[in-house]
């Protein structure tokens, strides 16, 4: 959120959310968040159930293995007339689009999330967690073809600004775990967050308290755990050298033993929308490609969002065998074919 919110507009907004709350359901009090599927999930290539029911009998060392298609993006889904996109119109366009992903994860889906899942068909879904002493919820979603559970909301311990400083307060920013199923047997922690916006001092200060946080959860519930984080980090380069923000990723980075996607693959356009991993010792993870997804703009050529949506790609091993990194992709693949999306 980088407006500057007025008393006048916070009227506003409070009466324009009495009608959007009720789209906040499951997850909101952290029990597992599943949607009901509608449609079987795609098989990977390595998975190797058996009519029998015998798949989860498979020799432990079995190398399995299979690629995961991944979105995250700032969907800028404040009320309209707060909002730096145009919500109303542009959340009905967005929502065909996250088919083209086996994984999505949403940020700042704040007031249109039906809009948002209206045309998705992923079998799984949750909605945003409701507000925490707050107007606005956390604003995190997640469109999955895999089955997750186990999931909880935390709201960030600390926040900087309620009527300036980009207003991180009035909303229940913070990060969502679940537990994702790749096939029987291979999970993976699944993060989604929402980072304290800003480039002030007390932006930077709450930035370092919420890496904190998410640090400590890494070493609780996450310990030994393969694990996948996307979402709106607001760490970049500042001109002031008092916010060190690259700082606090590398921090991030190194205490959790986590790669950035787009820096593994040298992408050469690092974002504050990230996709960081690591694996463990029973499952590889490896980011095979990185693009800004072209296709999220309306018929004139204008952005969806006030985001780029960005698009990874990440395959997954069990046992011992290597993974190969592929190329990262500079927009689209060699194809044409934007990345995430079909030939055609």
């Amino acid at each position: 959120m980088k407006n500057v919110v007025s008393w006048r507009c916070v009227l506003v907004l409070a009466l324009a959310l009495a009608g959007c709350n009720g789209e906040t359901t499951a997850g909101s009090d952290g029990a597992p968040d599943l949607g009901s599927p509608d449609a079987p999930r795609p098989r990977d290539a390595g998975d190797t159930a058996s009519p029998d029911g015998l798949a989860d009998l498979q020799p432990p060392d079995l190398v399995r293995s299979g690629e995961l298609t991944l979105l995250t993006y700032n969907v800028a889904g404040l009320p309209y007339g707060l909002s730096q996109s145009d919500p109303d119109k542009n959340t009905p366009l967005i929502s065909p689009l996250l088919n083209h992903f086996e994984l999505a994860l949403m940020q700042e889906d704040f007031a249109y999330t039906q809009k948002l899942a209206s045309k998705a068909n992923h079998p799984y879904k949750s909605t945003p967690g409701a507000p925490q002493g707050t107007i606005l919820n956390d604003g995190l979603t997640l469109f999955s073809d895999y089955p997750f559970n186990n999931l909880v909301r935390h709201k960030w311990s600390q926040c900087n600004g309620v009527f300036d400083h980009a207003n991180d307060c009035l909303a229940a920013k913070g990060f969502c775990v679940a537990e994702l199923e790749l096939a029987p047997g291979v999970r993976v922690d699944l993060y989604n967050l929402h980072m304290d916006a800003g480039g002030a001092l007390g932006d930077y200060n709450a930035r370092a308290a919420q890496v904190a946080q998410l640090l400590a959860e890494l070493d609780t519930r996450s310990k030994g755990h393969p694990v996948i984080i996307g979402g709106d980090t607001n760490l970049q380069e500042r001109q002031d050298r008092n916010v060190d923000d690259i700082g606090l990723l590398d921090t991030l980075l190194k205490q959790a033993q986590l790669s950035d996607a787009c820096r593994a693959l040298s992408c050469g356009d690092e974002r504050i929308d990230r996709v960081l991993y690591r694996g463990s010792a029973s499952v590889t993870l490896e980011a095979l490609s990185w693009a800004v997804d072209p296709r999220f703009v309306d018929q004139d050529g204008n952005d969806l969002s006030d985001h780029k949506a960005v698009a990874v790609k990440i395959s997954w091993r069990t046992g011992s065998q290597p993974v190969d990194a592929g190329a990262v992709l500079d927009g689209a693949p060699a194809d044409g074919a934007p990345e995430g999306a079909p030939a055609d």
